[in-house]
């Protein structure tokens, strides 16, 4: 996430708290640090001094400094994860009585540090990354760039002088980034994250990336160099210091209900200040802290002053986040025993209340649109018909036997007001500190007045990127599609709207960027909240394949429904964003529910020819299409959704099921996560193509014929598809400018053979287009050569005529066979299966509204 720390000066930073500086008197009062000791622990106890006396002179009580030193924490998914060194804490109902790890209590206190760490991560103000060691000085880089006589570093710690080749960052490093659906710039990225691509968010990209200026070509791929902020060391070393300070401020923003937090980092005499907030870090210049008046005293002078006036939403505090109490909590923390819930519905809460996390009351307010962000296809205002969040009540939960709302009338007036949801720890979150940062909970709703109707339900909650005409709330997808009949396979929305009111909540790192920064990726966000009723068991639990095959029928139903009905086209595929729904007394079978339509667009908004390149292009890396993967500026197309529902089978089969490949690693990173960075742009896709291409996988699944003729017949399809394609020329339109290879003849007289096929009778829907390709499986016809006005990024055949694939999947779900193996990436570990790409992320943010993270923390067990 180099890209995303950007320098401020402190005393604009110091100028952002309310409140008046320090008097002469008021300095005289602050503890200068004693900084002789050559011992860590010392440090901390300076900086304990430290907080206490500027504390106790700003009339501040309920402010204290704990050290932390190598405490470690349960995540609650069996991880232990390093907490800070120390920080500032309040004496709050959840730190009160947590004791500061000092010798004298160390060795009694040892045998809770986890408990403990998962308590601070609760409740810290400020963290504080602390070290004594000038090795660690030289690694982050404590030295001023501008050399003025105030942020000169001493001479007793100052580094060595490094070379530019040792240091990268800055615009250097901006202008060759080029990530996403994560909207966040991370080094690792597994495979099931779905925090990813800002889709249509972006803005054109600068200069000419397809060709040299001139008519030049590209004859190589200019690959991006590494990253790193501009403080930081280029080294191994250096890297790992960042990562934990990242890791750092991750476990903070990932439990509490923040919207942006300050950190600081103490290397001996010196200093520096950060803020985080979703869409970027600001990071000061290093200054020393060992006088009275310095600007570490002064920072902290400012943060008592707020806490001493209970303004905490001074320090980054969702308002609308309270602690839970009374009989709502309770009810809440009962509800791992309700027997009347779905197994996985009760698991789900136990592990909201592991490890005694704290339980709070969220706000939700339902939100109006608004003209900037309405559909372009519609008019402005809404009508009536269009309803409200409340409203949208066309489809029984899966959870209650009722087809009503909470009030019993399921076109209920809209509630203007804001609804409560009480939520524990997220059942799922997003290792991302920019971004979307999506957080999944299992929530209770009391909003109703009635207790008897409080009810469970999913909140997700997000920083949805703000782009005037080109981003709108996710609840409105919702409402639009019920608002023109699609009416299965989707959820059903409880309400929706961002958290305090429109645009209440907003990141302004962005605003503190200079003109040369202030790219496309620096987008402001806003802080979204949005509630189903629903809540999706993870698409990887199918119990087998042919269930497996019928819940891609439903969710491919629903897919068709929400374009053939509403022209909204999903535009994020994935494994993530499929769910699977328990059984109800309405349906005898488990079914399947499309999720995530927060980056969805309308078919009016999809390109109609070459434009700028997206850099963070829409959906998730491994999920997206070939021609999506491999051509930067082709139109995004409903066929490129339709590949991407082939993928998440193949993954699935891969993962699920004993294959003949002998190095399954070499499959599943070639063909899922194969990427390069061309002029800061990603760019993948060429196993999928080669595969798509070839009429027939390199592999088969073992003793299961009826899936190996499922897999044979959707591949062969694909290959016609594929086949009708004028590749040469969509590359010239839509990729970089290469310098064409020399012409190679065609094979002549040589077909694929045809695989068998049979067909039984399904429950797909009659009115979806199909081609018969897959029923008679012709042979493949000859590559024909586009014309200069047709548009060549249109896919025939199966990818087209959706029909085709669902008879396929349908026909294959008839088939009663309980053949789903473990998991071949836990079980084949020991052969290097498969070890993420820590190189690049999707730079995506692809949110799953309920699904767990389990899915890809099993990549290299």
């Amino acid at each position: 996430m180099a890209p995303f720390f950007h320098f401020i000066d402190t005393n604009v930073l110091l100028d952002s708290f309310p409140g008046n500086m320090p008097t002469e008197d008021d300095y005289e009062k602050f503890k200068k640090p004693d900084l002789s000791s050559k011992q860590e622990l010392e440090l901390h106890r300076e900086l304990a001094d430290v907080v206490q006396s500027v504390s106790s002179a700003a009339g501040c009580d309920v402010l204290r400094f704990l050290d932390t030193t190598k405490l470690k924490a349960s995540s609650g998914d069996a991880k232990k994860d390093i907490f800070t060194d120390g920080g500032i804490y309040r004496d709050s109902p959840l730190a009160c009585d947590t004791p500061e790890l000092t010798p004298s209590n160390r060795n009694k206190t040892q045998v809770t540090l986890g408990e403990l760490g998962f308590r601070l991560q609760h409740c810290i103000d400020v963290p504080f990354w602390v070290s004594l060691s000038q090795r660690h000085a030289r690694m982050i880089y404590f030295e001023s760039h501008s050399h003025t006589k105030d942020n000169a570093p001493p001479s007793s710690s100052s580094p060595d002088q490094a070379s530019a080749a040792d240091q990268l960052g800055g615009a250097m490093d901006r202008s060759s980034e080029g990530q996403r659906r994560s909207g966040d710039v991370d080094v690792t990225r597994p495979l099931d994250d779905k925090e990813g691509v800002e889709g249509a968010i972006t803005e054109a990209a600068t200069g000419d990336p397809r060709g040299l200026s001139g008519g030049g070509v590209i004859t190589k791929p200019r690959m991006t160099e590494p990253h790193a902020p501009s403080f930081v060391k280029l080294s191994r070393r250096g890297k790992e210091i960042l990562d934990q300070f990242a890791e750092y401020m991750l476990n903070l923003l990932k439990y509490q209900h923040r919207t942006f937090s300050y950190a600081a980092c103490v290397c001996y005499d010196m200093a520096r200040l950060f803020y985080f907030d979703r869409s970027g870090v600001l990071v000061t210049e290093p200054f020393r802290w060992d006088e009275r008046d310095s600007l570490l005293h002064r920072f902290i002078w400012k943060i008592a002053q707020l806490a001493s006036a209970g303004r905490f939403e001074g320090l980054g505090y969702d308002p609308t986040a309270t602690l839970a109490s009374g009989e709502a909590k309770d009810k809440f923390l009962a509800l791992k025993d309700d027997k009347t819930l779905p197994q996985h519905v009760r698991e789900g809460f136990k592990k909201a209340i592991a490890d005694g996390s704290p339980v709070y009351k969220l706000e939700v307010t339902p939100a109006e649109p608004s003209d900037d962000e309405w559909f372009s296809d519609m008019p402005f205002p809404p009508p009536k018909e269009f309803g409200s969040p409340s409203t949208a009540q066309s489809q029984s939960s899966p959870l209650s036997d009722s087809e009503s709302s909470p009030s019993g009338d399921p076109l209920q007036p809209p509630q203007h007001g804001a609804r409560s949801f009480l939520v524990g720890r997220p059942h799922f979150t997003a290792d991302k500190l920019v971004g979307r940062c999506t957080r999944g909970y299992f929530a209770y709703d009391v909003t109703d007045a009635d207790k008897r109707n409080w009810r469970v339900c999913f909140l997700k909650d997000s920083w949805r990127p703000v782009v005037p005409g080109r981003t709108r709330p996710e609840h409105l997808v919702y409402q639009r599609l019920r608002f023109f009949g699609v009416d299965r396979g989707i959820g059903t929305l409880i309400c929706g709207g961002d958290v305090g009111g429109h645009w209440a909540q907003r990141t302004c790192a962005q605003d503190y960027l200079s003109a040369g920064e202030n790219d496309s990726r620096a987008v402001v966000r806003v802080h979204y909240r949005l509630v189903i009723e629903e809540i999706g068991i993870p698409l990887n639990d199918f119990a087998s394949f042919p269930e497996l095959s019928a819940i891609l029928v439903d969710a491919i139903c629903a897919h068709h429904e929400a374009w053939d009905l509403a022209k909204v086209l999903h535009c994020d595929i994935s494994v993530g964003n499929i769910m699977i729904l328990p059984a109800t007394a309405h349906s005898l079978r488990r079914t399947g529910i499309l999720i995530d339509w927060d980056l969805s667009r309308l078919e009016s908004e999809l390109e109609t020819g070459p434009g700028p390149a997206e850099l963070n292009r829409m959906g998730t890396w491994q999920f997206r299409s070939a021609l999506w993967l491999a051509l930067p500026w082709k139109p995004y197309r409903r066929t490129d959704d339709i590949e991407s529902f082939i993928h998440v089978y193949l993954y699935l089969v891969l993962r699920y099921h004993v294959t003949s490949l002998n190095s399954l690693h070499l499959i599943v990173s070639g063909y899922f996560d194969s990427v390069s960075v061309v002029h800061g742009i990603k760019v993948g896709g060429d196993s999928k193509l080669a595969h798509l291409n070839s009429h027939r996988l390199p592999f088969h699944v073992k003793s299961n014929p009826a899936l190996q003729r499922l897999l044979d017949a959707i591949f062969f399809a694909c290959s016609q598809s594929y086949n009708t394609l004028d590749l040469s020329e969509m590359h010239r339109r839509y990729g970089f400018r290469v310098s064409p290879p020399s012409p190679q003849p065609r094979a002549t007289g040589e077909t694929a053979p045809v695989p068998d096929l049979v067909l039984s009778d399904s429950d797909s829907d009659d009115d979806m287009p199909r081609s018969n390709t897959c029923a008679t499986l012709i042979r493949p016809t000859p590559r024909r050569r586009a014309g200069p006005d047709e548009d060549v990024s249109v896919v025939e055949g199966i990818l087209s005529d959706v029909g085709d694939l669902v008879d396929l999947f349908a026909a294959h779900a008839t088939h009663p066979r309980q053949d789903k193996a473990c998991d071949q990436f836990v079980a084949r570990q020991h052969e290097v299966v498969y070890q993420p790409i820590r190189a690049l992320s999707t730079s995506g943010e692809s949110e799953t509204a309920a699904s767990s993270r389990s899915a890809s923390s099993s990549f290299g067990g």
